[in-house]
């Protein structure tokens, strides 16, 4: 296989947009997020994350919408969140992984200019797993076991690729053994290449942690 040219320059910017989109609608999580109204019926609330190329969070922006269906009236609001103070109470977490013929780390930054094959990998953890014991029947008879139990969290992700063709994307090979995209690709009016990642973390029934992979 001839070695393919990956237009690395948009592509931390990319992942980080990928990235940043699997931590929105997390508003339920944060602790603090909704000012005292008189007697909301609905609450529609979103958290948005913005992270650094290397997974690091580098803000959070909540919005909230406040809506009285006895008076018909509602209201909005936007908070802007110190990390720091509520980055433990978010329920999941990404990090970054990319490898080359050359080098391997987590700063999607470091691929900027790189030509060649290169591997990324987005870990998505749900953070929300814990212990639990479990009561059940089978067989007729009552039975408890412990298991890791976490709220179920539906994860989607994509990401444009600017200067790359979907041809250009690396998938698995038998012959080889090495695992590749992981996602389904399409291509823009432009010809680039977009991927879409879609997965459900819902422990005991699924894995906690999936990884969304690209290799190109």
């Amino acid at each position: 296989m001839k070695a393919a040219r990956l237009n690395t320059s948009s592509l931390p910017r990319s992942v980080l947009v990928m990235s940043a989109a699997l931590l929105v609608a997390v508003a339920t999580f944060l602790t603090g997020c909704s000012p005292e109204v008189a007697n909301p019926s609905r609450v529609l609330q979103s958290v948005s994350v913005d992270l650094a190329s290397d997974g690091a969070i580098t803000t959070v922006n909540g919005s909230a919408v406040f809506v009285d269906e006895a008076t018909g009236e509602s209201r909005s609001t936007q908070t802007d969140f110190k990390p720091a103070e509520v980055v433990d109470d978010l329920p999941v977490r990404v990090s970054t992984q990319y490898r080359t013929g050359e080098a391997n780390g987590p700063d999607l930054n470091d691929l900027s200019g790189f030509t060649g094959r290169v591997e990324i990998d987005i870990t998505v953890e749900n953070l929300t797993v814990s212990a639990k014991e479990l009561s059940y029947d089978a067989a007729g008879q009552a039975r408890t076991a412990a298991a890791l139990v976490g709220t179920p969290l539906s994860i989607a992700a994509s990401t444009e690729l600017s200067g790359t063709a979907a041809s250009r994307l690396v998938f698995d090979s038998a012959d080889s053994g090495q695992s590749g995209t992981n996602g389904i690709v399409s291509s823009t009016t432009d010809g680039d290449a977009v991927v879409q990642w879609a997965a459900l973390l819902a422990p005991p029934q699924s894995s906690a942690t999936t990884v969304f992979r690209m290799v190109a």
